[in-house]
């Protein structure tokens, strides 16, 4: 998600090592694989299908001090998904392959799991939101529209604008992330540790349609409002203890009052971040960018319920927006760690629908 360090997106509750075992080397999908395409980078595929996801709040872009959310958490389809099981020796306090949530309804925190010991397969994460604003409004929900073994229909709300903090950044939406490891396996929700030369192609396919919004009409100039789909990438060495470079690229496919930070209405881009000392290319730490859809001629939303699909594709963007690979790096040490779906708010609210969601390899 945007302006967040999610690669310290790790559930604080999964309490886990990750060690991994011989098997999980044996069963994990890696960009070594002979690929055909079109290849699925998620596991839990054919559009999000499969109930096994997990509540993470974040506040500031760090994990809340709150527990996720029983509520907006589910596990009890991770065994359809064929994502191999964790290995991580549990706490002698809880239950193996558990994860402690705040169940609302009883102001308790209890224990939930997966049946054989899998991960998430993606995650509902919220941005600057308590747990006591879940379900009020001002506040934001999740509303999860399922039939068996048929693509998942998300309602998601995120309505800031009558919030005492209005002026800070909300988001919600869907986050499928991956964690670098040296083995180059499948972590969490892709099927396989992917670069950006793994495929010619990065596409993600989705629908979305805007349900409602809303803008706070008061004196402050802090207010933005769009939905996006973003990819994050990192540049990492062999056994180095930290990625070289973070970058995120977002395609901004709703921007229902044609906000732009950029300060040029005449070019693609929304927004941009580059972190470091970019003299002569050197010294990097995180290239962000995001762009607008309309701009650069892909599908987007400009009107209230018109379901619409949003597909592109994102290597050309890459190529084009961002930053070269560091000195000493390729396109092959760029490790693909997370695609992200939500939307982001400020001194506004925004309710969207999102299903069929796909991220897809073609080479």
């Amino acid at each position: 998600m945007k302006k967040c360090a999610l690669i310290v997106l790790g559930l604080t509750v999964l309490c886990c090592s990750r060690d991994y075992d011989e098997a999980i080397k044996t069963n994990a999908k890696t960009s070594n694989t002979t690929l055909s395409a079109p290849v699925s980078l998620l596991w839990n595929d054919n559009g999000v299908r499969w109930r096994s996801f997990m509540h993470l709040p974040l506040i500031n872009g760090v994990a809340s001090t709150e527990l996720p959310l029983y509520e907006l958490s589910d596990l009890s389809q991770a065994d359809n998904i064929g994502s191999p099981g964790n290995v991580w020796s549990p706490p002698s306090n809880s239950p193996a392959y558990s994860y402690l949530v705040k169940k609302l309804e009883t102001n308790a925190n209890v224990w939930i799991n997966a049946p054989h010991g899998q991960y998430p397969s993606f995650k509902l994460v919220t941005e600057g939101y308590n747990n006591s604003e879940y379900g009020f409004y001002p506040g934001y929900a999740f509303w999860v529209d399922w039939v068996n073994g048929n693509p998942i229909n998300f309602t998601i709300f995120n309505n800031a604008k009558n919030l005492s903090n209005s002026d800070s950044l909300h988001e919600t939406g869907l986050v499928f992330e991956h964690y670098h490891n040296q083995w180059g396996l499948a972590n969490y929700a892709f099927t396989g540790q992917y670069n950006l030369n793994s495929f010619i192609k990065i596409k993600p396919s989705f629908n979305a349609m805007l349900v409602g919004h809303a803008r706070n009409n008061g004196a402050s100039e802090l207010k933005t409002s769009y939905l996006t789909a973003d990819l994050r990438i990192e540049y990492w060495k062999s056994n180095a203890s930290y990625p070289t470079r973070t970058d995120l690229l977002g395609v901004i496919f709703c921007n229902p009052m044609n906000d732009d930070l950029n300060g040029n209405a005449n070019d693609a881009i929304f927004w941009k971040d580059w972190t470091g000392n970019w003299v002569n290319n050197s010294v990097q730490t995180s290239a962000r960018i995001l762009l607008l859809a309309n701009k650069l001629g892909l599908p987007s939303i400009n009107s209230l319920d018109v379901p619409t699909e949003i597909t592109f594709d994102y290597i050309p963007l890459i190529q084009e927006y961002l930053p070269p690979p560091p000195p000493g790096y390729t396109y092959n040490d760029a490790i693909i760690v997370g695609f992200d779906v939500y939307s982001s708010v400020r001194n506004s609210d925004m309710t969207f629908k999102l299903w069929n969601v796909n991220l897809e390899g073609n080479n």
